[in-house]
């Protein structure tokens, strides 16, 4: 088995976003969720895996900033999970969605973005929700996730199918999953 190179895969994702929204036109926003000490004690795969999300976690923000995307880290209170592992003073949120009780609608509203890159360690919880509370919101809004960036990632065609309701890119290796509606 091929060994996973976090760096490089998160520039092929960035990359691939980033040419997506230039090419359609889009303002681009990235949103990491939780990336949190105690929800990486239960990524499967131990600790080359958590090494791994870490690292192309911290390669998608690097990226963000060098291209002057805006982006979010959001993450529950540190007395509850952990410390965040990508910066000292995340986004609090109390619920699973990163909208939920906090002022991100009001921030992307700011940036005027229309296409959302979301990141974080699981995809059927806090990444999902997300995703979905985006969509409620923003009804025009395009979302993205890459299957590199998410724990539990065979779950994600399945639940892109039930946030765009059409097929969606069914590559579980390699590809980021886009909702064009």
């Amino acid at each position: 088995m091929e060994q996973q190179n976090p760096i490089i895969d998160a520039q092929k994702d960035f990359e691939q976003v980033l040419t997506y929204s230039l090419d359609n036109g889009l303002n681009l926003g990235v949103i990491s969720v939780d990336l949190q000490e105690e929800f990486l004690k239960n990524v499967e795969g131990g600790e080359c895996r958590e090494s791994y999300l870490v690292d192309y976690h911290r390669e998608i923000l690097k990226l963000s900033e060098s291209n002057r995307v805006p982006s979010f880290v959001y993450s529950y209170d540190s007395c509850r999970y952990g410390k965040n592992l990508l910066v000292d003073k995340p986004y609090i949120k109390s619920r699973n969605s990163c909208f939920y009780g906090t002022d991100l609608e009001d921030r992307i509203n700011h940036i005027n973005s229309d296409l959302l890159f979301t990141i974080g360690i699981f995809a059927e919880s806090c990444v999902f929700e997300t995703l979905i509370d985006s969509k409620i919101i923003f009804s025009q809004m395009k979302v993205c996730t890459s299957l590199n960036g998410v724990e539990r990632r065979k779950l994600m065609p399945h639940m892109m199918y039930q946030i765009c309701q059409e097929k969606v890119i069914d590559d579980l290796e390699r590809i980021c999953e886009f909702v064009l509606k």
